[in-house]
């Protein structure tokens, strides 16, 4: 059972990202849904637990929602640049990194000597991963191999991945350098949530995106590509009133929930669990995504660039896990 309830939020998650795309709908609906939804729930979940919250902690947690809004926003343009199956496991490996490599040098972790080799195995996993998702076959790319190309090329997406990668690594080494965390945390990051992602789909650069700023995003040739239509490329092009009156807003609303009981579940696996064993479990998600996203999304890609990515995404697995060893070993 404990076993169950650790794989839970890795399900969850999972889900969340698939019907992310098969919901439809534009960066507005999405965005504001999901964290209408979350901030929904996070309040049924603090009138249930009753979790105590100073007001520093609750301002660290609300200003971790909003480094968590961005992370959300540039990962739905990666979703819309270059798919499911490429964009979540490369922003999952590095942020693997990137907070195993944050524990190592701020906190002294993997300080025996088992730890270390377990810890380091596991990196050069995940950067091996990492590269087999990123491979692009451009020599078998000819006519007929691929039915249907992506909008945006890996390049225009990689920018997005980034800037979410760094968000996504930013608000979790936040809260743990102000030691908050608990249930106490959920009600403050949604509504931080929910005010980034306001801020994040009203923002314009003229009559674009913010995303249309990113270095070698390269918004204008994306946008031919997809045919010259800002709708193409999840921007929203009509009124607020009509977006979240839409029943695709009213999908994101419940997927929200979903995402916010992965996070609830995570939090109490933590406490009950421990970190070692239900973090490492919680990242299986990216593995259910992208098996889904090739297989039952059907994103177009080449059969080798399937096989890599698919091999990859095993590979991000295994080194989460051996993360989680790691951290078993640190004592």
């Amino acid at each position: 059972m404990t076993f169950v309830l650790a794989l839970l939020p890795s399900l969850m998650w999972g889900l969340t990202n698939l019907l992310t795309p098969w919901i439809g709908g534009n960066l507005r609906q999405q965005l504001i849904g999901m964290s209408t939804g979350a901030l929904a729930l996070s309040v049924v979940v603090v009138a249930l637990v009753r979790p105590e919250m100073t007001p520093a902690g609750a301002a660290v947690a609300y200003v971790s929602g909003l480094l968590m809004s961005g992370g959300l926003y540039f990962l739905l343009w990666a979703f819309k640049a270059v798919g499911i199956s490429r964009a979540l496991p490369l922003t999952t490996g590095m942020q693997l990194v990137g907070l195993a490599l944050f524990g190592v040098i701020g906190y002294g972790e993997w300080a025996t000597t088992s730890a270390r080799l377990v810890g380091g195995l596991a990196l050069a996993i995940i950067t091996a991963g990492t590269a087999a998702i990123s491979w692009e076959d451009r020599g078998a790319r000819r006519e007929g191999d691929v039915v249907d190309y992506p909008v945006i090329a890996l390049r225009y997406g990689l920018p997005a991945i980034l800037l979410a990668t760094a968000c996504f690594i930013g608000y979790p080494a936040m809260m743990r350098v102000a030691n908050v965390s608990g249930f106490g945390t959920i009600a403050p990051q949604a509504l931080g949530l929910l005010t980034g992602s306001l801020f994040f789909t009203a923002a314009r650069v003229g009559d674009r995106p913010l995303v249309a700023l990113l270095p070698g995003g390269r918004f204008d040739e994306a946008l031919a590509r997809g045919g010259g239509h800002l709708h193409a490329l999840g921007v929203p092009v009509r009124s607020w009133r009509t977006d979240l009156s839409s029943r695709q807003y009213f999908g994101f609303v419940g997927l929200g929930a979903l995402w916010l009981a992965a996070v609830a579940q995570l939090v109490w696996n933590n406490e009950h669990i421990g970190v070692a064993t239900a973090f490492p479990l919680s990242q299986l998600g990216v593995v259910i995504s992208t098996i889904g996203a090739l297989y039952w999304l059907k994103e177009p890609k080449t059969e080798r660039e399937r096989r890599a990515i698919f091999a990859g995404a095993l590979a991000l697995g295994i080194g989460a896990v051996l993360i989680g060893v790691a951290k078993g070993l640190d004592v």
